[in-house]
């Protein structure tokens, strides 16, 4: 039998894995072996392999790792979130900053002692920690195709937006979008995400389907289901915020819409340039607008769609060339 030569831990089946890791090293045939943070077997074979860890770790792991430390082949941990300064998280809910400093922030300094390597998201992730000398890597995207799109502007327009409990500020923002949207047009409809936390927003909102937050692999057979018109992506320019990558841009797409993204968020431009999305300032009288000219015209969010595949095999290309740099064998 032939020992797994990757490891990857994480807290749960996380996103990051699947953009980040998965699809590069599955792609080279790599065997990889997953364990979650909260159920460690209690002897792990760490010779000889590289290890992974996505954005958070516990005291066990550290102990783990602490002990083979000079058997590890490489030691890479991986963040696509700004997780190690807890002013970042300033103005997030207070259990999610609580769960990045327990994870994540306390474990900045044993991250550069035990030298590992460490990749981020973007380049002001890399700029912010030059001291930890990061590697910038890119996602890669999943499951997108341009078959079973709906264009059929005759019936309902769905607008989607597919979020997480970090961006509340966001969530009450859009409520009134889309209290406005609604009251002027009828047929469309909105498809949201939402905790508990955040569904007090959209309750009393007319033309309004919620779903609970669900699973990363849930949502991923959820997201392939390509029913969908408009996606947004509304960001404020917040620290925390500036440490994100691009894969909203992914969802959106794999999920059949076109989006409509915040010109505050870092892929802002990326997205403009390419006509990939239509891309404003966080008016909520703009988002409007666009979504009920987007709801009407067809033709345009054919070419629009279009142009997010192009730009998608592109970013695809990008992030393989990072990663044959990044010499994992």
């Amino acid at each position: 039998m032939v020992s797994n030569r990757f490891l990857i831990f994480e807290f749960n089946t996380e996103p990051t894995t699947a953009y980040f890791l998965k699809p590069f090293l599955q792609k080279r045939g790599l065997q990889v072996e997953n364990y979650h943070l909260h159920s460690l077997p209690k002897n792990i074979d760490l010779k000889g392999k590289t290890v992974f860890i996505v954005r958070y770790l516990t005291d066990s792991l550290k102990n783990l790792i602490k002990a083979n430390r000079r058997n590890i082949k490489r030691l890479i941990y991986l963040m696509d979130d700004d997780l190690l300064d807890v002013r970042a998280t300033s103005g997030l809910s207070l259990r999610y900053r609580w769960k990045v400093f327990w994870y994540a922030t306390r474990h900045k300094s044993w991250i550069k002692d035990i030298g590992a390597e460490v990749w981020v998201c973007n380049e002001h992730l890399a700029r912010k920690y030059r001291d930890l000398h990061p590697r910038v890597v890119l996602p890669y995207p999943l499951e997108i195709g341009p078959l079973g799109v709906n264009f059929n502007p005759d019936g309902n327009i769905l607008v989607f937006y597919h979020s997480t409990y970090s961006y509340r500020k966001e969530f009450e923002w859009l409520a009134e979008v889309v209290r406005k949207v609604t009251e002027k047009k009828t047929n469309i409809l909105f498809e949201i995400i939402a905790n508990k936390c955040t569904v007090s927003f959209f309750k009393n909102l007319k033309n309004v389907i919620l779903f609970k937050p669900m699973s990363w692999r849930t949502y991923l057979r959820f997201s392939i289901m390509r029913y969908r018109h408009i996606g947004l992506a509304p960001m404020f320019d917040t620290p925390f915020n500036r440490g994100r990558s691009y894969t909203k841009f992914f969802d959106i797409t794999r999920a059949g819409g076109v989006g409509i993204y915040s010109a505050e968020s870092i892929y802002a431009e990326m997205i403009s340039s390419a006509g990939a999305g239509m891309v404003l300032p966080m008016e909520v009288k703009d988002w409007v607008e666009v979504i009920i000219e987007l709801a009407r015209n067809k033709k345009k969010r054919q070419e629009i769609y279009q142009n997010a595949l192009r730009l998608i095999e592109h970013l695809k290309q990008k992030s393989e060339q990072i990663w044959t740099s990044l010499e994992i064998h």
